[in-house]
């Protein structure tokens, strides 16, 4: 089964935010990711480097810390792979999947608070503004300016909030809650070792569902339909390998459309 290179995803980075803007436990998962990332990226670096016993020695003492977390897992299950511990590896993609949802659901929890929060400071900003207006049309009925300086600061507030919240609802909009497809291609290769095809294929299906343009699940899905002698469903997956700019080898091409 042709493979592909990791996926990163980069949780060292987040901004921890107050217990105030998310339940406990979802801040205190964060909290636990953050202090486990440098073990995570050491294990990235010696898996990379194939060095596969300080790998799994990083990779376990990330996982007793944290049993759950989800590129631990992922990272083990291509580590056991690389062994032919299909069985193993399979465990661990599982839960790297289950794990990702459940981190997942908890980023969209925090920023889902921080926008309500933002969208409030705007509302709040917006009606000292409101105000200000009216004091300063009055300022200037009196000939004065007085209020104007607070008009311009307030106004420059309410602007940057106006810019935080579509941020916040940008940033929303980037969680899922769907599984990474390379967590699916990899679970798919994991059950087509362990000779178990139609659920191999379901994987593979749903690698390209996620991502429209992963050449490996297309190629593996192909190969998948040929051995089983599915050329109808090998050929339409051909076609849409080739619609969205996927190469496929001239000599898989062949077989497929030379199959009956």
């Amino acid at each position: 089964m042709k493979t592909r290179g990791f996926l990163w995803t980069s949780v060292g980075g987040f901004v921890l935010v107050s217990a105030c803007l998310a339940q406990t436990t979802d801040v205190s998962l964060l909290e636990k990711y953050r202090a486990i990332a440098p073990i995570i990226e050491k294990a990235k670096t010696c898996f990379l480097k194939g060095d596969e016993a300080e790998c799994e020695k990083r990779l376990m003492a990330c996982l007793s810390k944290l049993p759950e977390h989800h590129e631990a897992h992922f990272i083990f299950s291509q580590l056991l792979y690389k062994r032919h511990a299909f069985d193993l590896a399979l465990d661990h993609i599982l839960a790297a999947e289950s794990g990702y949802v459940r981190f997942d659901a908890v980023m969209r929890r925090i920023k889902e608070e921080q926008l309500k929060r933002t969208m409030e400071r705007k509302d709040q900003v917006e009606n000292v503004v409101d105000q200000l207006n009216k004091d300063n049309e009055a300022a200037k009925e009196r000939g004065s300016c007085q209020s104007l300086f607070y008009e311009t600061r307030y106004k420059k507030g309410f602007h940057e909030l106006e810019q935080a919240e579509k941020d916040a609802k940008e940033n929303l909009g980037t969680t899922s809650l769907q599984v990474p497809a390379e967590y699916h291609y990899i679970h798919g290769n994991c059950l087509f070792r362990l000779r178990r095809f139609p659920e191999a294929g379901n994987e593979y299906r749903a690698t390209i569902k996620t991502d429209p343009h992963y050449a490996p699940a297309y190629i593996n899905l192909i190969n998948l339909c040929y051995i089983q002698k599915q050329f109808g469903e090998a050929k339409w997956i051909l076609e849409r390998a080739e619609a969205n700019q996927v190469a496929v080898p001239a000599e898989l091409k062949k077989a497929i459309m030379g199959g009956q």
